[in-house]
Formats: C-alpha cells, sequence, structure tokens
C-alpha cells in the first residue's frame, strides 16, 4: 500500500495544492477555465457551475502524471509505462469524483465556490473531501487488487490529507475567492471576538 501512496496520492495531492495555489490564484492557462457543462441549465439552474472546468482537468491529470512519472525514472521502476498510465486514469477519476457533489450543490441552490450553513453546510462539506478520494481509492484498489482493508485505510488516510489541505489552503488565503465552510466562519469570528485590545 506504500507504494500506492507514493506513486499515485502524493502526486495527486502535490498537484491538487499546486492547482490551488499556483494555477487558480495566478490564473494561469486562462484559456482553459471553460465551465466543463459549457453553461448549461437543468430546470432553471446550473448543471455544474463555473468553478468545474477543463483546465482543472488538465492540470490535475497533467502534473500527477508527470510527477509519478519522474518518480518511477528515480526509482528505475520497470513498470513505468503502467504505473504512469494508472496515475493518469486516478487522477482523472478523482476529478470526476467532484463533479456528482457539484451537480447536486446546483440542486440545492448553493452557488459554485460557495458554501451553505447549518447541517446542510456540514453535509456538503463533508461530502466534497470524501467524494473525489473515494473514486481515487476505487480505481486504486481495482487496478492493484488491493484488500478491503486497504481500500478502507487509504480512504480513511487520504480523506484526512484531503481535509487538511484544504484547511490549510483556506488558511494560507490561496482560497479567499471561495467562500468558508461555516465551521471555519464561526472559528474566525471566535478569534476576532477573543482579540483583547491594544493597551
Amino acid at each position: 500500500m506504500l507504494e500506492i501512496i507514493i506513486f499515485y496520492f502524493l502526486p495527486l495531492l502535490s498537484a491538487n495544492v499546486i492547482h490551488h495555489s499556483i494555477v487558480i490564484k495566478k490564473n494561469l492557462l486562462a484559456t482553459l477555465a471553460i465551465p466543463l457543462d459549457l453553461g448549461s441549465y437543468l430546470k432553471g439552474k446550473r448543471l455544474l457551475g463555473k468553478s468545474k472546468t477543463f483546465r482543472g482537468f488538465v492540470v490535475i491529470a497533467f502534473i500527477s502524471t508527470s510527477l509519478t512519472f519522474l518518480l518511477t525514472m528515480l526509482v528505475h521502476e520497470k513498470d513505468f509505462v503502467s504505473v504512469t498510465l494508472r496515475s493518469f486514469i486516478i487522477s482523472t477519476g478523482y476529478m470526476f469524483g467532484e463533479l456528482p457533489t457539484s451537480f447536486l450543490k446546483r440542486r440545492f441552490n448553493i452557488n459554485p465556490s460557495q458554501q451553505a450553513g447549518g447541517i446542510k453546510g456540514f453535509f456538503f462539506y463533508s461530502l466534497e473531501q470524501i467524494d473525489s478520494v473515494t473514486v481515487a481509492v476505487a480505481l486504486s484498489g481495482l487496478m492493484n487488487n488491493l484488500s478491503i482493508y486497504q481500500m478502507t485505510m487509504l480512504l480513511i488516510l487520504g480523506t484526512a490529507t484531503h481535509i487538511v489541505i484544504d484547511l490549510s489552503l483556506y488558511f494560507k488565503g490561496y482560497k479567499k475567492l471561495i467562500s468558508k465552510p461555516f465551521f471555519l466562519t464561526l472559528l474566525t469570528k471566535e478569534r476576532r471576538n477573543t482579540k483583547l485590545p491594544r493597551q
């Protein structure tokens, strides 16, 4: 399972960080920032929204696959073609895993890059942290003959890491254009309220 983490999940998570902290922040490859739903509506509501773009698919898949390729070269992995191809499939599946959540959020009148409050907010934030990881783990399990136990552990580890990275991006300001989850908003308010005035 360690090889799965090194060759597939570390490159994928690294690609995710690079995508948010550099590509989106600096608006690189802007010509690819075309919504996947091409502006389509279903019963008066956007199908997915403007935040899910072709750029995300291209950047995540390219960076993740490239990092896997470099790692296989560094360790002289003989099966580098197969490993690199699997990385591409897993990273693409990871991106596809986000789409059902975006579709559901539009149905519940939650705008792209926005968060809801209360139970609905907690549900959708949790879903956003586990949806893409679940698809990536499922594909990894199928292509690498992982046991249920290994897949479960990988899902727990992957989701926990995904949450840590996501919260770090909020705190570092890389997701300043995206509304914070309600619990982060509450935490920030509490911090502001507990600050003592300067004497």
